[in-house]
């Protein structure tokens, strides 16, 4: 895998550990930050050793959201936002659409399009001392990272609107009230926690928790006739490939491996 400048990939058995590593400036995406980004997505996305993907922050913080001051210099403000916008939307199809789980070890600060790829995880374990910041109506721009999309969709409504006009820090505990993580540990077993996590979601048959994501994104704009209809075609095909060692281990009473190929 190349080396990136603003990113690193590590390997702990079936994880891919990726972390966000521009501490100096609390981890905010640039371009070249987002263009990485994208090459570890797609080199990850056809790793066949890799089950599961962390994603955390090196220092302080998860991530900060856009580099303010890389964007201060913008000569053309509207369409230079248009191309770092669009590099985010790549990124962020990559992960809805990502063909292993993905976990959330947010450490520190996650604000604006580092509050989207935190919620883009299937799964997100908080630090204790850790906050969540919509952050975009402080400086006066609208939401990305299809931020708008997600959030409501979490916290509802009301509360979308309350964090848009009053851009709180939302504390630890408020986020597991509101169901935006999963999981709030200490600060010095979130990095254990999150290996933990990643590790026992590598095991699990991959592709039924991917197209159960899948099932539910894509749900959300079915009507429940197209739903049934397409979890009928979605078991199916679960039972004909990872549904067979699972159902075969349940029988036998062990232990499944659905790492293992049907010969």
């Amino acid at each position: 895998m190349k080396k990136a400048e603003t990113l690193r990939t590590e390997f702990d058995k079936e994880v891919a550990v990726v972390i966000f590593d521009r501490p100096a400036s609390f981890n905010a995406m640039n371009s070249e930050f987002f263009e990485e980004f994208l090459s570890v997505l797609r080199e990850l996305r056809h790793s066949n050793d890799t089950r599961c993907v962390l994603f955390t922050g090196e220092g302080k913080a998860f991530s900060a959201g856009g580099d303010v001051g890389f964007m201060s210099r913008f000569e053309n403000p509207e369409k230079e936002f248009q191309m770092l916008a669009d590099q985010l939307n790549s990124i962020m199809l990559e992960l809805y659409n990502f063909p292993v789980p993905t976990v959330a070890a947010i450490n520190g600060p996650a604000v604006g399009a580092g509050l989207s790829v935190a919620l883009a995880c299937d799964y997100r374990i908080m630090s204790d001392d850790a906050f969540l910041m919509f952050g975009y109506s402080g400086i006066g721009l609208t939401p990305d990272g299809g931020l708008s999309w997600i959030l409501p969709r979490i916290v509802g409504s009301g509360r979308f609107m309350q964090v848009v006009v009053d851009n709180p820090k939302i504390s630890a505990e408020k986020a597991l009230e509101w169901g935006m993580v999963q999981v709030v540990v200490p600060g010095h077993r979130l990095k254990e926690t999150g290996l933990e996590k990643a590790g026992t979601m590598a095991k699990l048959p991959v592709q039924a928790v991917v197209n159960a994501r899948r099932l539910m994104i894509e749900g959300w704009s079915r009507s429940i006739a197209e739903q049934l209809d397409r979890e009928r075609w979605a078991i199916a095909r679960a039972a004909a490939g990872e549904g067979k060692e699972g159902i075969r281990a349940f029988v036998e009473k062990r232990e499944p491996d659905y790492r293992k190929r049907d010969k």
